[in-house]
């Protein structure tokens, strides 16, 4: 499936607004700044929790324990999903060299056990279905010894992490 993207909607301001008073300077906008349209929104965990849950109905049917959510795995997924869309590239890999493992570690979790990455897929549905349609996905997700989780999503390009961890 190929990336699509959503129109942004427009940041609404204008910068150096005046007072109107020469020679003094603008009043300060009391307003927090709005977002631009390519600042990443804050984390959807309903989509990143439903992904979640489906990950547990595959990992049923297959005879496996659920995996929990793990807020450490969650964070460097969502750092992960970011990069790719602020540096524009898709890899385990990061353009500094940096893997899945070295992520988990530097976000404080040492038990690494897997890694998914997806973009383009517009819905929690669609990306797990995605991945069970993939055999080295597939055995990520369907890893009994895995035991934790964290998905991290992008919205600007529909860029999905998932982690997995065995602690």
């Amino acid at each position: 499936m190929a990336p699509a993207e959503s129109p942004a909607p427009s940041a609404g301001r204008s910068p150096g607004r005046s007072s109107g008073r020469p020679g003094k300077p603008p009043k300060a906008d009391p307003r927090p700044p709005t977002a631009s349209p390519s600042d990443p929104a804050p984390p959807d965990t309903a989509v990143t929790d439903e992904v979640t849950r489906l990950t547990n109905v595959e990992r049923a049917a297959a005879g496996c324990d659920p995996v929990r959510t793990e807020p450490r795995l969650a964070a460097a997924s969502l750092a992960h999903s970011r990069d790719m869309v602020d540096r524009d590239y898709f890899s385990h890999t990061s353009p500094d060299g940096t893997g899945p493992g070295d992520r988990a570690a530097a976000a404080g979790y040492p038990a690494w056990s897997g890694e998914n990455i997806a973009a383009g897929y517009p819905t929690p549905a669609a990306v797990v279905q995605g991945w069970m349609d993939s055999p080295g996905h597939k055995a990520n997700i369907l890893n009994c010894d895995s035991t934790a989780t964290g998905v991290g999503f992008d919205a600007r390009k529909n860029m999905w992490t998932q982690m997995f961890g065995s602690d």
